[in-house]
This record gives structure tokens, sequence and C-alpha cells, in this order.
């Protein structure tokens, strides 16, 4: 998924173990810090910087730098993506890569940063668009209350599942959640969504996006045992100077280290990349949940009809 949008500001996210029936929210207390930095989406164009290493600090004084508490720089567009990484105070190296090559930098930035940050138009990576042009979709909405919600279902006996989208608008404050379960009751994978956020010039602005992973569990902790994980990112918008997208390899210079250029490095895919059981277990699920949107899809596909108009505004 590449998300299509406009964003420049500030992120944090935290991430921790959770109770599968507990009320989602947005603490964050009891969660570990992820990732802080800035971020700057354009279209197809986006740019994260991930701050506060303290080893990138010289001994014995502050750096001289203003980038000295960026530890890496991804940046993704239609023609290729980019990874920066500070090796020291005073060297960095840049791995670039072509559009054909392992999008392991896309798909992080999709992740960390833009999944959560599109929570009021999609469900974990998939377009909540896509279910307003089905007919099996179930539909409510009441404009003067600002209230709207969406359910479908994929009655499949070896593979359900069952989506449900609500979201609420009040005055220039808006609220979503959503709920995904996929699979038989035996190994259902579940993920939850909430998030709140503003509306600035029609847009859906978050604020906080929390999300629920709920999966059986794994190893020989007793039957029913399930693994949960909350995850919450915050938001601040701000004014920063534009990108100057497209990105390229000079772009990086403003950083102000010394760098080395390479062309791809395999090895970089599975240093980044620690594939743990969740991730499996997760990813079998969500492409289980994928086949309630290729029916939905392939339903819309087969239609001749004129598509009903959005009911919401334009979201972010």
């Amino acid at each position: 998924m590449w998300w299509r949008g406009g964003f420049r500001g500030e992120f944090e996210t935290f991430r921790g173990e959770d109770q599968a029936d507990a009320p989602l929210d947005f603490r964050t207390d009891g969660l570990r810090p992820k990732f802080k930095g800035r971020v700057w989406v354009k279209g197809d164009d986006a740019l994260v910087e991930f701050l506060g290493n303290p080893g990138m600090t010289p001994a014995g004084g502050e750096s001289r730098s203003k980038y000295s508490d960026i530890f890496q720089v991804l940046a993704a567009s239609k023609d290729g993506t980019f990874d920066f990484t500070a090796l020291a105070p005073t060297h960095a190296t840049l791995k670039t890569y072509t559009p054909d090559q392992p999008e392991w930098v896309r798909n992080r930035i999709d992740s960390q940063i833009l999944d959560p940050l599109s929570a009021f138009s999609t469900i974990n990576g998939f377009p909540i668009a896509t279910l307003l042009t089905n007919g099996e979709a179930v539909v409510r909405a009441d404009p003067a209350k600002g209230q709207y919600s969406i359910t479908a279902k994929h009655k499949d006996p070896g593979h359900p599942s069952t989506l449900t989208y609500d979201l609420a608008i009040t005055d220039q404050a808006v609220r979503c959640s959503s709920k995904l379960t996929a699979g038989p009751p035996d190994s259902v994978i579940t993920i939850e969504t909430l998030a709140e956020g503003d509306i600035q010039s029609g847009t859906f602005i978050p604020r906080r996006v929390a999300k629920r992973t709920s999966a059986p569990g794994w190893g020989d902790m007793g039957p029913g045992w399930r693994d949960v994980t909350r995850e919450v990112a915050h938001f601040t918008p701000k004014d920063f100077e534009p990108a100057p997208f497209p990105i390229t390899a000079d772009f990086f210079k403003k950083y102000e280290r010394p760098y080395s250029v390479t062309q791809g490095d395999a090895k970089q895919f599975s240093g980044f990349i620690r594939v743990k059981w969740l991730t499996i277990l997760v990813l079998f699920g969500l492409f289980t949940a994928s086949g309630l949107f290729l029916w939905l899809r392939a339903r819309e596909s087969r239609s001749s009809g004129k598509k009903p108009e959005q009911p919401f505004p334009e979201l972010l």
C-alpha cells in the first residue's frame, strides 16, 4: 500500500503488550517507545527523519550540527527509495534502490508512519472507499449528527471475515473506530483501530491513533492463549519547510555528514526485517482478510451502475 495524502509534522510511536478484552485507548504507560521524528508526505513521495540516537553525539561535547540527533532518514517516491544511516557523528552511508528492487524502505515507511497516519481512510492499509461501492456492505449515515458506519462480511465457511467502521464528526473534531476479524473461531485474528483528530480545510488530520492486534499464541502456552499487542502513534502537524520532492542523492548533503553512496544492498533487507512468529501470524491473517476486499472489488468491477457519492469529507 502506498498512501496518497499530504502531511508535514512530528510523530512518536509506542508499542507493548495488551489485553484482548480491555477497552482500546491511547494510554502509553506500560508501552515501550519505538520511534520519534519528523515526516513529510505529498502524493507518492515521503520523507521520514528518525530522531533520538544518543550515539550520534560526539564524546566530550555537543555536536555543532543541528542534525546531530538524526540517526536515519528514509525517503521514497515512484522513482526510487533511499536509506541514509548515520554511522558516527562525522560519517553516514546512503543506499539507493530502484523501483524494481525490494521495497523494504517503502514498506517500513508504510508500517511505521503511513498506516497509522491514514487511520481515518484505511483499515490496516485497506481503503475504506472500496466498501462504499459494494452492494453487500451496509452503510448508515446521519449527516445531521455527523455519524457514519459501514459493516461488511465475507461468509466463506473456511475463511470468514467481518469488518466494521464507525466515524463521528463533532464541529472540527473527528473520531473513528474500526475492527477487522479474519479466520475461523479457533484461529481468528483481530485488528482494532481507534483514531482521533481534527478537520483542517476539509481534510482529516490524525492526532492520536491506537491499534491492537490479537492473534493465536505460539508455542506451549496452553489452549486459548493469544498474543495481544497495542501500538499508539501521536502526530503533531508542523509548518516545516516543504521537502524538495522528488528526493535525489544530493538532497542528503543537508545533514552535514560526508556519506558514501551504494546502489542497493541485498543484506540490508534481512538486517532490518526481523521476522517473528507474531509477524507471520498477522500476515497470514491479513492475507485471509484480504479475501473480503478482493471479493468486494470483484463485485465492484462487475457492476456497471453509477458509484454512490462519497458520504465523507476528504479523508487524509
